[in-house]
């Protein structure tokens, strides 16, 4: 949004974050340790509480199921989430699985629990990052759980560069109150790569207005009542990056970008800009930038086919794990219907669905009779059946899957322009640069 760019036509919320939606909580670890390690864990709440005793709706939905997503087949069997949701890199699926179940059975009130399903996601960081080494420990994913459960705090883990048998020291740093969500080379998104830039974790949210129409009411829109729908991704795909319309693929490329400083000069031109303002700094207008290139240049009277693309070399491969969470009171099949749309969503922003590319969106709902409630109900499974009548309408579904695809696009954006460049002994991702886009 700093650049102009505001996907949709849905309005963000206060903080454009998952956490707009009341009671969601976000916990990151983040390991960078010496030059080979780049890795981390996102631990995302649906509530405070003990959620295996107050399990919310969800559901999941698998675009490309070349992946390891733990815990889904019970979410999609039962249409209930009642553990944290862990996201990390492939290999250390099994440590935070072991983790999150460890951790249920501690909670208070869970003492006679027998079966836990704990929900962990992943996307393979191998690019950056040595996951062969299997980094992650129980504690780093107990540490992103608590750090989320404790607002506004995140949780940074490192040690020096010259050392790798050192215990990693522990820091925390506090957002403000508003549980703001770091974005970036945070957490699962520390080692990750996106569209050969630097990815990350992203996230955003889209508000839905209800006017109350009923006149004779004399409430003059007191009843008024909001729907929020945000999203949080570990971006790790492949493509062609489209920004808002704009096919900055053709202009700005990774592979020119060894050490992130550009040198000769060309102008973006594209028919696609047309929905943007002369002032809009993705404008064709206004948006003349400097690059490296393998290839040359196209002419300021080259056409859109002067861009080939290269044969298919595995650098498109990856994942993308998306976590979708509303407060409107949606079943658990239009939650498996409002992850499909999230999984969507990747495509308007150039994401190429590759044969190696595990995308998965897991979406849950927390109205409030939901994340505050504490009723044995809960606890003997006898789960949130909602009727027609207290879901919402067609046209209110429509509305949120307009946001989530919204909310999709943009969290991507966030994740590859709140990212910095990363270079390991394993390999190398830029940062892609701003100042281009800003021109």
């Amino acid at each position: 949004r700093d650049l102009g760019v505001c996907a949709g036509v849905y309005p963000p919320g206060r903080l454009n974050a998952i956490t707009d939606v009341k009671g969601v909580k976000v916990g990151h670890t983040t390991l960078v340790k010496g030059d080979n390690i780049h890795t981390g864990v996102t631990a995302i709440l649906p509530h405070g509480g003990n959620i295996f005793q107050e399990k919310v709706p969800g559901n999941i939905f698998a675009g490309n199921a070349f992946g390891k997503l733990a815990g889904s087949t019970q979410v999609q069997e039962l249409g209930t989430i009642e553990t944290p949701i862990i996201l990390t890199n492939t290999l250390c699926v099994g440590v935070a699985l072991d983790a999150v179940v460890r951790y249920t059975l501690m909670q208070p009130g869970n003492e006679s629990v027998k079966s836990v399903n704990a929900l962990v996601g992943e996307t393979n960081d191998g690019l950056l990052n040595d996951i062969r080494g299997i980094h992650v420990t129980k504690q780093d994913v107990l540490h992103a759980i608590e750090n989320a459960s404790s607002p506004s705090t995140s949780s940074s883990l490192s040690s020096s560069s010259t050392s790798s048998t050192t215990s990693p020291s522990s820091t925390s740093t506090k957002d403000d109150e508003d549980d703001v969500v770091d974005e970036g080379c945070v957490g699962a998104g520390t080692g990750t790569v996106c569209y050969g830039w630097k990815g990350g974790i992203g996230t955003s949210s889209r508000i839905l207005k209800l006017q109350n129409n009923n006149p004779n009411d004399g409430n003059d829109g007191d009843d008024d009542q909001f729907f929020t729908v945000g999203v949080l991704l570990q971006s790790n795909f492949g493509g062609y990056l489209t920004i808002d319309g704009i096919p900055i693929y053709k202009h700005l490329s990774p592979l020119s970008y060894p050490s992130a400083q550009p040198s000769s000069s060309i102008s973006i031109s594209s028919s696609s800009s047309s929905s943007l303002s002369s002032s809009s700094p993705l404008s064709s207008s206004s948006m003349t930038h400097d690059i490296n290139t393998h290839t040359t240049p196209p002419s300021s009277s080259s056409s859109s086919s002067s861009f080939i693309p290269r044969p298919h070399d595995g650098q498109q491969d990856g994942s993308c794990m998306i976590v979708v969470a509303t407060d409107a009171p949606l079943t658990s099949n239009d939650l498996r219907r409002l992850a499909e749309r999230a999984v969507i969503g990747l495509a308007r922003t150039g994401s190429s669905f590759s044969h190696g590319s595990g995308d998965y969106a897991i979406a849950f709902s927390t109205p409030a009779s939901v994340a505050s409630s504490s009723s044995s109900s809960y606890a003997s499974n006898q789960l949130l059946s909602y009727s027609p009548a207290t879901s919402v309408n067609s046209s209110i579904l429509s509305s949120l899957f307009e946001m989530a695809l919204e909310a999709t696009e943009e969290a991507v954006y966030n994740s590859i322009l709140r990212a910095t460049t990363v270079t390991s002994c394993i390999g190398h991702a830029p940062a892609i640069p701003i100042q281009p886009l800003q021109c």
